[in-house]
Parts: structure tokens; C-alpha cells; sequence
């Protein structure tokens, strides 16, 4: 990948995976702390503050 990063928060999508008709796969950068999915199930019982979640959405809107 030779472009900059579109975003330091946003994860380089390689290419597709469609060998199956019914799925597909994505070719990803390597996240170090593992992917979302997992991530997510993990703290699916964690409870966040509002300011916690206020930081989230701002991460995620975050331009640079």
C-alpha cells in the first residue's frame, strides 16, 4: 500500500475474498489488538460511561 493513510483510526482494506458464492472475506491490515469482531463480543456485558461513549464517537469523527 503506497498511499498515506486515509485516517489513523480507519483500517487499509486490501482486497476481497469471493470464492464462495455464499460468503466473502476481507484481506485486512493486522490490527494489533485483534479484530473488531472480537473485540466487540468480548465487551459485549461491559457497561460504558456517557463519557466513555462521547470519547468513542469523537475517535471515530476525528479528522485529521
Amino acid at each position: 500500500y503506497d498511499s498515506p493513510r486515509p485516517h489513523p483510526r480507519i483500517v487499509i482494506l486490501y482486497g476481497v475474498v469471493t470464492t464462495d458464492p455464499n460468503s466473502f472475506g476481507l484481506v485486512i491490515e493486522f490490527c494489533v489488538c485483534g479484530d473488531l469482531r472480537n473485540n466487540v463480543l468480548d465487551a459485549k456485558d461491559m457497561q460504558l460511561s456517557i463519557e466513555h461513549m462521547l470519547q468513542i464517537l469523537m475517535d471515530i469523527a476525528q479528522v485529521t
